[in-house]
């Protein structure tokens, strides 16, 4: 009966540590081998400038985007910071652990199937 009971405790227990194991993984996972830990927006706008050249196809640029870990969609006619009437592939990432994440959210502009130009936002999302 005894060994049953420590049998009980030691699986409660694995269990246990296994969630939190999990949980470690997920929150300190690295999005991406390229994008991963960038410090603001010009090391941003450098590092997706090696990725995604200006007249990379719209498909291309895409790929590469949710390669990063970003959730990308398509816009078209709508505006993004002070411009107006854009067409562009709108790219949002949370990066960070914690409270306290960083949001990307990018626009790479898209004119004829091709690149035009990427500009990018950043902010804190805290509680």
């Amino acid at each position: 009966m005894k060994a049953a009971r420590r049998y009980r405790y030691l699986l409660i227990v694995l269990g246990i540590v296994m969630v939190v194991a999990i949980m470690v993984w997920r929150e300190f996972k690295v999005p991406s081998k390229v994008t991963a830990g960038v410090g603001g927006v010009a090391e941003m706008q450098s590092a997706l400038g090696q990725l995604i050249a200006i007249g990379t196809p719209t498909a291309e640029a895409q790929r590469v985007l949710e390669r990063e870990g970003f959730s990308v969609t398509s816009y078209t006619n709508e505006p993004f910071l002070d411009r107006e009437h854009l067409n562009f592939l709108f790219a949002t990432r949370m990066d960070g652990s914690g409270f306290v994440k960083r949001k990307w959210m990018i626009a790479v502009i898209v004119r004829n199937g091709k690149t035009e130009d990427i500009l990018i936002k950043e902010g804190l999302v805290g509680p």
